[in-house]
């Protein structure tokens, strides 16, 4: 029987909402390299582009420092590569990623992918 998750939610309903969960963390997590996989509000916002030099930020990072001078907080987030004028959108570049794995990750296909489908 599956744990009640949800109040008193029956074990179809808890078997939902774990679906829910686990489709949530397949389709917007991003799997960095130092990091493994991580959850960054907003960042499933960003638009892939096939072409990195259209990219006007950079792929997020975890290992940015914030605070203030000399602290040693460090957290998750997006550099700028270039100036963003109000209005326009963030695109970052995923690196070479087929179609399939753009589907199966993050819910999206480019029509002229130049890496393909596969």
């Amino acid at each position: 029987r599956a744990p009640d998750l949800i109040g008193k939610a029956n074990e179809e309903d808890s078997l939902k909402a774990m679906a829910w969960g686990f489709s949530t963390m397949v389709a917007r997590a991003l799997a960095l390299e130092e990091d493994g996989p991580v959850l960054i509000p907003g960042v499933d916002l960003l638009n892939h582009v096939a072409d990195p030099s259209d990219a006007n930020v950079a792929m997020p990072r975890c290992n940015l420092p914030f605070g203030q001078p000399g602290d040693k907080r460090i957290g998750c987030g997006v550099v700028s590569l270039k100036e963003i004028k109000p209005g326009e959108p963030l695109k970052t570049h995923y690196g070479p990623v087929p179609n399939m794995m753009l589907l199966l990750q993050h819910g999206f296909f480019l029509e002229d992918n130049p890496i393909g489908a596969a």
